[in-house]
Parts: C-alpha cells; sequence; structure tokens
C-alpha cells in the first residue's frame, strides 16, 4: 500500500487551489496585463467573479473546473476564446451576451440537454464555432447542429463541421 498514498497525493496537488494557480500565472505581473488565462485542472467552481480583473483576455481557458453555471462570469468584451470542456454546465449562458469579440467556445462535454437551452449565445454576434461533442444534447438529439446554426445565426461551424456538414 505504500504507492497508492503518494498516487493520492499527487492527484490532489495536481487539482490545485484556484489561489496558487493564479499566483503561479499572475506573477508580478498586472491581472489587466494578461491576455491568455489557462487555469485547466484546477478547481474552480461557480464563482467566476475573480474574472473581472482580467480585463484585457483574449484566451480563457477553463477546462475541468468542476463549473456547472456562468451565471458569476463577468463580462469580458476582450475575450476571442473561451474554453469550456468537461465541466457541468448545465445554464447561465446568458452570461455570454456582451462578450461581442468572442469567436470560438469550447462546451465539449457538459450538462446541456437541449438545444434551446443555447439560444442566449444567439446575441453574441462574434461566434463563429462552438464545439458540443460528447453532450446529452448530442445524444438525444440528432438535429441538434442545425437547430443550433438557426438559433446562432453567426456561427459558421459546429463541432469542427460546417452547415453543409
Amino acid at each position: 500500500g505504500h504507492y497508492g498514498g503518494g498516487l493520492f497525493v499527487s492527484y490532489f496537488h495536481y487539482m490545485s487551489t484556484l489561489e496558487a494557480a493564479l499566483k503561479k500565472k499572475v506573477g508580478s505581473k498586472k491581472e489587466s496585463d494578461i491576455e491568455d488565462l489557462n487555469l485547466d485542472n484546477v478547481n474552480v467552481g461557480n464563482d467566476l467573479s475573480f474574472l473581472k480583473k482580467f480585463t484585457s483576455l483574449q484566451m480563457l481557458s477553463l477546462n475541468s473546473c468542476r463549473i456547472s453555471t456562468l451565471e458569476s462570469l463577468p463580462k469580458i468584451p476582450s475575450l476571442v476564446v473561451l474554453e469550456l470542456a468537461d465541466n457541468k454546465i448545465s445554464g447561465g449562458l446568458d452570461a455570454l451576451s456582451g462578450f461581442e469579440n468572442l469567436e470560438r467556445i469550447d462546451l465539449a462535454n457538459n450538462k446541456i440537454e437541449k438545444a434551446d437551452e443555447l439560444a442566449p449565445l444567439g446575441s453574441v454576434s462574434s461566434l463563429l464555432s462552438i464545439d458540443l461533442m460528447g453532450y446529452p444534447l448530442a445524444e438525444n438529439d440528432k438535429t441538434y447542429r442545425q437547430k443550433v446554426f438557426d438559433l446562432v445565426k453567426s456561427l459558421q461551424v459546429i463541432d469542427n463541421q460546417d452547415a453543409e456538414g
């Protein structure tokens, strides 16, 4: 049983705390100067208000961060790419309505059940690409891509396929 303990410690260390992760990423820089923030595998949870200091972000990666709603996501108008794969997101997408430069969002492996839940993304007129792979939505509804294209007029690509498939 000697090995098991070490494994647990390293896994625990791997799910690092948000505070420690931010310290490491930000270092001596100002939050407002950072354009690229990757917090993958950090246990962020649902309080995303800490992001409001990051006013220049263009790329934000929050894959596998145990997020289930985007309700508390502050507006980051500069953001171009938002990665949210492997979370538990099922709602709060209306928080994205002020993101006027957002072109790509990755929502693969989340908990969205119906195409309608993506309707708020229709107000993000810059959105070109969305990834919804591994979704209850994709499994329940083979026509979901067409529905999402109809809901989000600006989209050109869903799951790496264009409207023609």
